[in-house]
């Protein structure tokens, strides 16, 4: 079942993804053996890690719906730390990238899933929400153009990670999020870049004014006003943010 998530062919790697939500599900014993076992990583095999990634995300959001045997305070976040690591890398390499024997390898969507079902898991540290909801806005900044739903799902996350702790938007500038380069966030700004974070704040403006319902956990997220700290926060990003000319915000 987990050395599916590497095959070459697509539909047994959705298949094995199913099966592995299915023992989860089934047993709260299994919960803390897959995620010991998919813990353990090949960062240079980008289409494993990636689906380990997503396999990893189904795993605690069940434990997080029910079971609760994980502890993602403790060894199991160290177990997390190279999976984590790797999806706040992922800006450097093409994120979906096409190969015509395995189909759609989705690093920072699948990172971005991953780092959802952390931040909402019931065990996880403050510091570790905080530092996730900072990697999801640094990696809008990446120097390839997003192509498939990436800024979408980095958005969905970077609004369930604020929604768990709702103050982490008074510890984030705007200003400064796309301005930072470090070895973890190395892209800087730069044509592709903007559109890319223009795309990503269009996105969470429309989850942040409209309100969603997350399928896979029934989580609502709901409308905020104007006057709220989330609209707030996004004022102040777009206000920051190149426009081109064509437009400012009155």
């Amino acid at each position: 079942m987990l050395g599916d998530l590497a095959n070459p062919d697509p539909s047994v790697r959705e298949r094995a993804l199913k099966e592995i939500e299915s023992a989860a599900t089934a047993d709260g014993d299994e919960v803390a053996r897959l995620f010991t076992q998919v813990t353990v990583i090949d960062p240079t095999d980008q289409m494993a890690v990636s689906y380990q990634a997503l396999a990893l995300s189904i795993v605690i959001r069940i434990d997080a719906a029910g079971p609760n045997v994980l502890d993602l305070d403790g060894d199991a976040h160290r177990r997390l730390a190279s999976l984590l690591a790797w999806w706040a890398s992922s800006g450097t390499h093409p994120g979906p990238t096409w190969q015509q024997d395995t189909g759609w390898l989705d690093s920072v969507g699948h990172g971005a899933e991953l780092a959802a079902a952390v931040g909402q898991h019931p065990t996880t540290a403050r510091a570790v929400v905080l530092e996730l909801a900072v990697t999801a806005a640094h990696l809008a900044a990446t120097d390839h153009r997003f192509l498939a739903s990436e800024g979408e799902r980095l958005a969905l996350a970077f609004a369930l990670l604020t929604a768990r702790l709702p103050e982490v938007l008074d510890e984030l500038d705007p200003g400064d999020l796309w301005e930072t380069t470090s070895p973890e966030h190395p892209a800087a700004p730069g044509w592709e870049s903007n559109l890319n974070v223009q795309a990503f704040l269009r996105d969470l403006a429309t989850i942040w004014q409209f309100g969603v319902t997350v399928p896979e956990t029934g989580i609502d997220l709901p409308a905020r006003d104007a006057g709220s700290r989330e609209s707030g926060w996004l004022r102040r990003a777009l206000a920051d943010t190149d426009t081109s000319g064509l437009w400012r915000l009155g």
